[in-house]
Protein backbone atom coordinates (compact mmCIF):
# COMPACT_ATOMS: atom_id res chain seq x y z
CA UNK A 1 0.00 0.00 0.00
CA UNK A 2 1.50 3.46 -1.26
CA UNK A 3 1.56 6.45 1.50
CA UNK A 4 1.70 9.90 1.18
CA UNK A 5 3.46 12.23 3.62
CA UNK A 6 1.35 15.40 3.87
CA UNK A 7 0.72 18.11 6.25
CA UNK A 8 -1.81 21.37 7.46
CA UNK A 9 -0.07 24.35 7.27
CA UNK A 10 -0.76 28.44 6.62
CA UNK A 11 1.27 30.42 4.42
CA UNK A 12 2.97 33.91 6.25
CA UNK A 13 2.46 37.09 5.18
CA UNK A 14 3.68 40.54 5.74
CA UNK A 15 6.36 41.61 7.86
CA UNK A 16 6.62 38.13 9.47
CA UNK A 17 6.85 36.36 5.77
CA UNK A 18 9.97 38.91 5.08
CA UNK A 19 11.62 38.60 8.56
CA UNK A 20 11.79 34.65 8.01
CA UNK A 21 12.44 35.16 4.44
CA UNK A 22 15.82 37.13 5.63
CA UNK A 23 16.88 34.79 8.06
CA UNK A 24 16.38 31.74 5.28
CA UNK A 25 18.54 34.32 2.94
CA UNK A 26 21.08 34.58 5.64
CA UNK A 27 21.36 31.21 6.75
CA UNK A 28 21.41 29.56 3.15
CA UNK A 29 24.58 32.39 1.94
CA UNK A 30 26.49 32.42 5.23
CA UNK A 31 26.24 29.11 6.63
CA UNK A 32 24.82 26.92 3.28
CA UNK A 33 21.82 25.94 5.70
CA UNK A 34 18.96 25.92 3.33
CA UNK A 35 16.90 22.45 4.63
CA UNK A 36 14.09 24.74 5.88
CA UNK A 37 13.36 25.89 2.50
CA UNK A 38 12.18 22.74 1.11
CA UNK A 39 8.87 25.03 0.24
CA UNK A 40 9.66 28.34 -0.97
CA UNK A 41 7.14 30.65 0.68
CA UNK A 42 7.78 30.60 4.77
CA UNK A 43 4.96 28.94 6.29
CA UNK A 44 3.64 27.71 9.81
CA UNK A 45 2.72 24.11 10.16
CA UNK A 46 -0.45 22.74 11.96
CA UNK A 47 0.07 19.05 11.97
CA UNK A 48 1.34 16.82 8.92
CA UNK A 49 1.23 12.41 8.39
CA UNK A 50 1.33 9.57 6.50
CA UNK A 51 -1.71 8.66 4.72
CA UNK A 52 -2.70 5.54 2.21
CA UNK A 53 -2.79 7.04 -1.65
CA UNK A 54 -6.14 5.70 -1.88
CA UNK A 55 -7.72 8.13 1.03
CA UNK A 56 -5.77 10.95 -0.21
CA UNK A 57 -8.81 11.93 -2.75
CA UNK A 58 -11.31 11.51 -0.04
CA UNK A 59 -9.33 13.50 2.21
CA UNK A 60 -8.73 16.29 -0.04
CA UNK A 61 -12.55 16.59 -0.81
CA UNK A 62 -13.14 16.86 3.38
CA UNK A 63 -10.16 19.62 3.02
CA UNK A 64 -12.43 22.26 2.51
CA UNK A 65 -15.36 21.15 5.02
CA UNK A 66 -12.93 21.20 7.96
CA UNK A 67 -11.59 24.39 6.84
CA UNK A 68 -14.91 26.22 6.63
CA UNK A 69 -14.86 25.61 10.58
CA UNK A 70 -11.49 27.57 11.14
CA UNK A 71 -11.99 31.07 11.64
CA UNK A 72 -8.83 33.76 10.93
CA UNK A 73 -6.50 34.72 13.96
CA UNK A 74 -3.81 36.32 15.07
CA UNK A 75 -0.04 34.52 14.71
CA UNK A 76 2.19 35.92 17.30
CA UNK A 77 6.17 36.27 17.39
CA UNK A 78 7.96 38.23 20.08
CA UNK A 79 11.47 36.07 20.40
CA UNK A 80 13.25 33.46 18.58
CA UNK A 81 13.57 30.31 19.74
CA UNK A 82 15.67 27.33 19.51
CA UNK A 83 16.37 23.35 19.72
CA UNK A 84 19.89 22.91 20.69
CA UNK A 85 21.75 23.62 17.10
CA UNK A 86 19.62 21.74 15.41
CA UNK A 87 16.55 23.88 14.35
CA UNK A 88 16.43 27.96 15.13
CA UNK A 89 12.87 29.29 14.62
CA UNK A 90 10.49 31.95 15.60
CA UNK A 91 8.65 30.90 18.73
CA UNK A 92 5.08 31.70 18.22
CA UNK A 93 2.71 32.69 21.04
CA UNK A 94 0.34 29.95 22.45
CA UNK A 95 -3.17 31.39 22.21
CA UNK A 96 -6.40 29.55 22.70
CA UNK A 97 -7.58 30.08 19.13
CA UNK A 98 -4.67 28.62 17.93
CA UNK A 99 -4.57 25.95 20.24
CA UNK A 100 -8.21 25.63 19.01
CA UNK A 101 -7.12 25.40 15.30
CA UNK A 102 -3.88 23.30 15.88
CA UNK A 103 -6.56 20.76 17.63
CA UNK A 104 -9.05 20.87 15.07
CA UNK A 105 -5.92 20.05 12.28
CA UNK A 106 -4.82 17.51 14.39
CA UNK A 107 -8.21 15.62 14.37
CA UNK A 108 -8.75 16.16 10.72
CA UNK A 109 -5.54 14.13 10.19
CA UNK A 110 -6.08 11.41 12.46
CA UNK A 111 -9.25 10.80 10.34
CA UNK A 112 -7.46 10.19 7.31
CA UNK A 113 -3.81 9.10 8.89
CA UNK A 114 -1.97 6.15 9.89
CA UNK A 115 0.12 7.76 11.83
CA UNK A 116 0.48 11.73 12.68
CA UNK A 117 3.92 13.15 13.60
CA UNK A 118 4.51 12.94 17.19
CA UNK A 119 6.30 16.48 17.54
CA UNK A 120 3.35 18.06 16.21
CA UNK A 121 0.50 15.54 18.56
CA UNK A 122 -1.54 18.12 20.87
CA UNK A 123 0.50 16.85 23.78
CA UNK A 124 4.41 17.92 22.23
CA UNK A 125 3.32 20.68 20.16
CA UNK A 126 5.77 23.74 20.09
CA UNK A 127 4.66 25.94 17.42
CA UNK A 128 6.99 27.70 15.97
CA UNK A 129 8.19 29.15 12.73
CA UNK A 130 11.56 27.40 11.67
CA UNK A 131 14.54 29.68 10.58
CA UNK A 132 17.27 26.63 9.61
CA UNK A 133 17.02 22.94 10.81
CA UNK A 134 19.55 20.29 10.64
CA UNK A 135 21.95 22.08 8.38
CA UNK A 136 23.46 24.48 10.28
CA UNK A 137 26.98 24.23 11.61
CA UNK A 138 27.33 24.24 15.25
CA UNK A 139 29.97 27.69 14.80
CA UNK A 140 26.84 29.45 12.73
CA UNK A 141 24.38 28.26 14.64
CA UNK A 142 26.27 30.30 18.10
CA UNK A 143 26.90 33.39 15.31
CA UNK A 144 23.11 33.48 14.93
CA UNK A 145 21.86 32.69 18.36
CA UNK A 146 24.92 35.16 19.52
CA UNK A 147 23.59 37.97 17.45
CA UNK A 148 19.80 37.12 17.06
CA UNK A 149 18.95 35.44 20.02
CA UNK A 150 18.20 38.25 22.18
CA UNK A 151 16.17 40.40 20.27
CA UNK A 152 12.63 41.22 21.11
CA UNK A 153 10.15 40.93 18.07
CA UNK A 154 6.70 42.48 17.02
CA UNK A 155 5.19 40.41 14.14
CA UNK A 156 1.22 39.80 14.68
CA UNK A 157 -0.19 38.20 10.94
CA UNK A 158 -3.26 37.42 10.87
CA UNK A 159 -3.57 33.80 9.48
CA UNK A 160 -6.58 33.67 6.90
CA UNK A 161 -5.35 30.71 4.64
CA UNK A 162 -4.59 27.03 5.19
CA UNK A 163 -3.47 24.62 2.35
CA UNK A 164 -2.54 20.85 2.58
CA UNK A 165 0.33 19.97 0.95
CA UNK A 166 2.04 16.92 -0.12
CA UNK A 167 6.01 16.39 0.61
CA UNK A 168 7.53 14.84 -2.67
CA UNK A 169 9.93 12.15 -3.26
CA UNK A 170 12.67 14.76 -4.78
CA UNK A 171 12.31 16.69 -1.55
CA UNK A 172 10.07 19.38 -2.86
CA UNK A 173 6.29 20.29 -1.60
CA UNK A 174 3.03 20.27 -3.42
CA UNK A 175 -0.17 22.43 -2.38
CA UNK A 176 -2.91 20.11 -2.97
CA UNK A 177 -5.98 22.48 -1.69
CA UNK A 178 -5.97 26.01 -0.45
CA UNK A 179 -8.10 27.39 1.77
CA UNK A 180 -9.47 31.10 2.62
CA UNK A 181 -10.52 31.49 5.99
CA UNK A 182 -13.60 33.97 6.45
CA UNK A 183 -15.48 35.48 9.77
Amino acid sequence: MEHELIAIISLLEGALYQETKNFWDLCAERYGAKEVQLFHHPSFTFQGGSVAAEKLPEMRTQFQRFAARVKPFTLSVRKMGNAGNKLLFFEVEQTEELAGTHLMANAFLEIFCDRTIEEYLPEEWHPHVALAMNDLSERGFTELWDDFGEVTYAFDQVISNLHLVRFLPDGNIEVLEKAKLTV
